[in-house]
C-alpha cells in the first residue's frame, strides 16, 4: 500500500465527521446549482447541446496527431513557440529553462488544475525571487502559495464561507476581522498590478487550444490575465493534449456550456484569445509566447476506445459537485491535484498505479457524475474498468484478501449472525467498526432473516384475510 492510502485513511475519519466544513461546501455548492439551473435556459435543448459538445472533443480526440500539428504550424506562424513534453518532469524542466535563458527574477502565475497538477509553483519557486499567484479565488484558498491538491477546478475556495475569507486574506492583505471582502479584493488587486509589472515570465494554464487559427483559450472571471499577458516579457501557456480543438468556432458551443457547468454563468466575464506573439508589451518591450503541451500519459489512454472517453473532460468540476463521496469528505480525501470523480480514473491510468490504486474504491457507483457532466463521460463504467485494472495487476494485498474472505465466511450463516454481541467480540467484524470510525454507529442485525420476516407477515396477512371473510359472511 502506498503512503498515500495510509494518508486517506488517517484524514478520512477527521474529514467525513467535520459537519461545519460539510455545511460551507453544501451551502456553496447549493448556490452553485441555483445558477446552473438558470443558465441553462440559454439552450433550447440542453440534452442536444451536451451531444453536440461531445462530438466536438470526440472528433478531436480521433484526430489529435493531425490537429497537434496544425496547432503548431499555426502558432508558430504567428510568431510562437510550441513544445511537446511526454510527463511533468519535462514540463517543469522545460519551464526551467526558459526562465533561466530569459534570467528571470520575477514570475506571476494564474493557477488551473493542470498547473497544480504538473508542480510548476514548487518548481519555479525554487529558481527565482519572487513567485506570486494572481487568481483570487486560489489566493484565497490557499494563501501560503504552495501547491494545491484537491481542489475545485472552477471553485477552489468551495470549502470556504465569507468569515473563512477575510481570515485568510487578512493575514497576507494588513487587514483585520473587520475588513469587508471588496476591500480585500481591492488591495489584492493593487499589489497584483505591481506584480504584474515587475513580472519578467508570465506562467498560466489554458481552457482549449484551437488548431485552425494556432490560439490559446483562456477564461477568466477577474480579468487579472488580461493584464499579466500584457506586461510579462515572456508568456508561458501549459496545456494538456486532449485540450486542442480542431475550430475556433466551436468556441461558441463550448465556452457557453463550460461556464454554465463550471460557473453557473451563462457566459463568462473574459475569454481570452491569444495567436503567436502580441509583439510588445504595455512597456513597449519585445515579447515572446511559448505554448507547452504536455500528454503525461495521456496519448496510452487514446489507444482504448473506452478510456478514451475520459479525455473529454473539459474541466469543469460539475461531477464533483453532485459526488456524494466528494460532499462527504469535504472535497479533501483523493490527495491528488485531481480530485472528484474524473481524479479517480486520471490519477491511476496517467500518474501511477503504484500511488494511486486505492482511488477508483472511492466510488458509490450511483452515476450522478455521469448525469450532470457536460460531454457525457459514462463515469461508473470506466471507474469499474480502472477497478478491474487495478485487481489484475494484483494491488489488493494478502492482508486485505484474508479479511474479505473471513467477512464473507462469517456473513455465510444465518447463526454467525445471531450470536448477540457479533459486532464487539468477533475479531474480524470488530477490525470493520474501527474502519468505520468511533462517530459512526454499526447497525443492529435483525433477530430474524428477511425471508423468515416475510413468511412470518405472509401468514399475518393470511389470518387477516379469513378473520374478515367469517365476519363478512357473518
Amino acid at each position: 500500500m502506498s503512503d498515500l492510502y495510509f494518508d486517506l485513511l488517517q484524514r478520512s475519519e477527521q474529514l467525513c465527521s467535520n459537519v461545519d466544513q460539510k455545511t460551507k461546501l453544501a451551502n456553496n455548492i447549493h448556490n452553485w446549482e441555483e445558477n446552473h439551473d438558470k443558465s441553462l435556459d440559454q439552450f433550447s435543448d440542453v440534452e442536444s447541446a451536451k451531444e453536440k459538445t461531445t462530438a466536438i472533443i470526440d472528433k478531436s480526440l480521433y484526430n489529435i496527431d493531425r490537429i497537434a500539428f496544425d496547432f503548431e504550424t499555426g502558432f508558430k506562424k504567428n510568431g510562437g513557440y510550441v513544445c511537446f513534453s511526454m510527463n511533468n518532469n519535462d514540463v517543469c524542466n522545460t519551464v526551467l529553462k526558459i526562465i533561466k535563458d530569459k534570467k528571470a527574477k520575477n514570475v506571476v502565475i494564474n493557477s488551473n488544475n493542470i498547473l497544480d497538477d504538473i508542480g510548476i509553483k514548487a518548481s519555479v519557486g525554487k529558481k527565482v525571487d519572487d513567485v506570486s499567484e494572481l487568481n483570487i479565488d486560489n489566493i484565497a484558498a490557499d494563501t501560503d502559495y504552495v501547491k494545491n491538491t484537491d481542489q475545485h477546478p472552477a471553485f477552489p475556495a468551495i470549502n470556504c464561507n465569507s468569515e473563512d475569507v477575510i481570515q485568510q486574506l487578512s493575514k497576507n492583505y494588513g487587514g483585520d476581522d473587520s475588513a469587508t471582502i471588496p476591500l480585500l479584493i481591492s488591495e489584492i488587486r493593487a499589489d497584483n498590478d505591481i506584480k504584474m509589472k515587475n513580472a519578467d515570465v508570465f506562467i498560466s494554464g489554458v481552457n482549449f487550444l484551437t488548431a485552425d487559427t494556432g490560439s490559446v483559450v483562456v477564461i477568466d472571471n477577474e480579468g487579472a490575465f488580461q493584464k499579466a499577458q500584457l506586461y510579462a516579457k515572456t508568456r508561458i501557456f501549459i496545456a494538456s493534449i486532449n485540450q486542442i480543438i480542431e475550430n475556433i468556432a466551436d468556441l461558441k458551443t463550448l465556452v457557453p456550456m463550460y461556464s454554465s457547468y463550471a460557473y453557473g454563468q451563462k457566459l463568462p466575464a473574459y475569454c481570452n484569445i491569444i495567436s503567436g506573439s502580441n509583439g510588445l508589451t504595455f512597456d513597449g518591450e519585445p515579447s515572446e509566447t511559448y505554448v507547452i503541451i504536455t500528454s503525461s500519459k495521456r496519448i496510452s489512454l487514446l489507444n482504448d476506445h473506452n478510456m478514451r472517453t475520459a479525455l473529454r473532460c473539459i474541466n469543469c468540476g460539475a461531477c464533483m459537485n453532485v459526488c456524494p463521496v466528494y460532499r462527504c469528505g469535504t472535497g479533501k480525501l483523493y490527495s491528488s491535484a485531481i480530485p472528484g470523480p474524473i481524479g479517480l480514473i486520471l490519477n491511476p491510468m496517467t500518474k501511477s498505479l503504484d500511488n494511486y490504486h486505492f482511488l477508483p474504491f472511492l466510488c458509490t457507483l450511483c452515476g450522478k457524475c455521469s448525469e450532470a457532466c457536460p460531454v457525457n463521460i459514462d463515469f461508473p463504467s470506466l471507474i469499474v474498468q480502472v477497478r478491474q485494472t487495478i485487481v489484475d495487476k494484483k494491488y489488493c494485498s494478502q492482508n486485505d484478501e484474508d479479511f474479505i474472505l473471513g467477512l464473507q465466511k462469517h456473513l455465510s450463516k444465518r447463526k454467525k449472525l445471531d450470536r448477540k454481541g457479533i459486532m464487539t467480540k468477533d475479531k474480524k467484524l470488530k477490525h470493520l467498526t474501527g474502519q468505520l470510525g468511533d462517530w459512526l454507529e454499526l447497525p443492529v442485525f435483525a433477530n430474524k432473516s428477511f425471508s423468515e420476516q416475510y413468511e412470518i407477515l405472509k401468514e399475518k396477512e393470511r389470518k387477516e384475510m379469513e378473520a374478515q371473510n367469517k365476519a363478512n359472511n357473518k
